[in-house]
């Protein structure tokens, strides 16, 4: 049997964008004559959905773009995983499953039993576990196939009261399949192919392994989609961090010809590197922005910062603003620009003298506006001046770290001049007069207004999906 795992780098929420991805996947395996084709878990709508789940409009594209792609699959299996509806009145409205498709038509749904609710994870608010477990029939072949945390239950102390593989090998299966959706740490991909090595040990069955990899927000996954044999020897392996189609000619030959991989080797700051920079073109990527603006001190935070900006968006898309003044060390301008030359990054100056003078008199005066008794630290004048360039700047991102609710009229006004995305985190107590301009600050940018604060805002009336 020929197998690919697509390993695939999804939205949430975008759901033709990720349609036409899968299709163009399952045109590809076609081409190449696969039997199977296996894509990762809640591939459709993307991981987490979180509250997206909870409308039903977000519950009928899934059901629109199931069908779509069932319509592709003639000639070829498909394994992907999706929210599928739970019929019964009692319970959870819907389940995480696993859709098997081919025929044109849906042959199969299996649904996880082990719904996570810590770190990351907080599947019991949505979902509703499986009752009952049951393989599959793919080309001739009895499939466990299992979703994610269904194969985590294997460690000393289990954290659930049962393993669904044990109900499923009394159906006598010839092999595992999991699809999953498993975050990165600098740690996980040893722990993972622990819990994949045990499974197989346990059961004594080979294993195949298929993972999402991209950033979804704050949530970053690395990929590393695998196959093991019955012993646990890894015998094949996709690539970390970016999107992989990993393609098993003869699965049976490759289990008998018995031929071991050695794992890939990072180290633990090799992985993060990595996994930043994939967070932050993701979000840039996802989010439709293409270059960033941030103040370069001469400090190693802001050089770290700007050079992972640099290998994630290019360094043409990022600009490093300078703002020296009586505080700053020859140092600060000197290794600013060491850095800039170095990376090759396009940047500016801006002398922030006279604002320090205004600020130590309490008063400042920011592009035309004067705001009173604002007792705002040296540092978070440079935020103030970087973020006015900015604004100035259409399509840029501003993050700045604002610690008064009187600037967030600065923010409204210039994002709203220039159509740029405020993103706020309030240091402070959260105040009713902050939310209502952040608030007012989103209805009045061309983009939008990110909030990171402890109040919850309203939900906007529609979503772009």
């Amino acid at each position: 049997m020929k197998i690919i795992l697509a390993q695939i780098n999804v939205t949430v929420g975008n759901f033709e964008e990720n349609f036409q991805k899968i299709k163009q996947e399952i045109q590809q395996a076609k081409l190449q004559a696969a039997d199977l084709i296996i894509f990762p878990e809640l591939a459709i709508c993307g991981y987490p959905p979180r509250d997206f789940l909870n409308y039903d409009y977000f519950i009928k594209q899934i059901d629109f773009y199931i069908n779509q792609i069932a319509q592709c699959c003639q000639g070829i299996t498909c394994i992907i995983g999706a929210p599928s509806r739970n019929p019964n009145a009692a319970g959870k409205p819907l389940f995480n499953s696993a859709y098997v498709l081919a025929d044109a038509a849906i042959q199969s749904i299996v649904h996880k039993s082990l719904l996570p609710t810590y770190d990351v994870f907080d599947e019991y608010r949505y979902f509703e576990p499986a009752k009952n477990v049951q393989c599959v029939n793919v080309a001739g072949q009895k499939i466990a196939l299992t979703i994610c945390e269904d194969l985590w239950n294997v460690s000393e102390s289990p954290l659930y009261d049962h393993a669904p593989m044990d109900l499923l090998m009394q159906e006598k299966p010839t092999m595992i399949i999991n699809i999953a959706a498993s975050p990165f740490d600098y740690d996980q991909e040893q722990k993972r192919k622990k819990m994949l090595q045990a499974n197989c040990i346990k059961y004594q069955l080979p294993l195949i392994y298929v993972n999402h990899v991209g950033a979804q927000t704050e949530i970053i996954f690395d990929g590393g989609s695998m196959v093991l044999n019955a012993s646990g020897e890894l015998v094949a392996e996709a690539k970390y961090f970016q999107e992989s189609m990993l393609t098993i000619e003869n699965l049976d030959q490759l289990l008998l010809e018995n031929k071991v991989m050695i794992p890939s080797t990072h180290t633990a700051i090799e992985k993060i590197e990595q996994a930043l920079i994939l967070g932050i073109r993701d979000y840039f990527q996802k989010s439709n922005f293409s270059k960033a603006v941030l103040g370069l001190s001469g400090g190693i935070d802001s050089a770290v910062v700007c050079a992972l900006a640099a290998k994630a968006l290019g360094p043409q898309n990022v600009l490093a603003v300078l703002l020296p003044s009586a505080y700053s060390s020859d140092h600060s301008i000197t290794d600013a620009m060491a850095l800039v030359k170095h990376l090759g990054i396009e940047h500016t100056q801006i002398n922030i003298e006279s604002t320090v003078k205004e600020a130590e008199s309490d008063k400042v005066h920011v592009a035309g506006l004067i705001i009173k008794d604002l007792p705002i630290v040296a540092s978070n004048f440079r935020s103030t001046e970087t973020l006015s360039a900015y604004l100035s700047r259409s399509g840029t991102v501003a993050i700045a770290n604002i610690d008064t609710r009187k600037l967030t009229r600065l923010l409204r006004t210039k994002g709203a001049q220039n159509g740029a995305i405020v993103a706020l985190a309030a240091g402070q107590k959260v105040t009713p007069e902050l939310t209502a301009h952040a608030v007012q600050a989103a209805q009045a940018a061309p983009a939008m207004a990110g909030l990171d604060l402890a109040q919850k805002v309203t939900a906007p009336s529609s979503y772009p999906w």
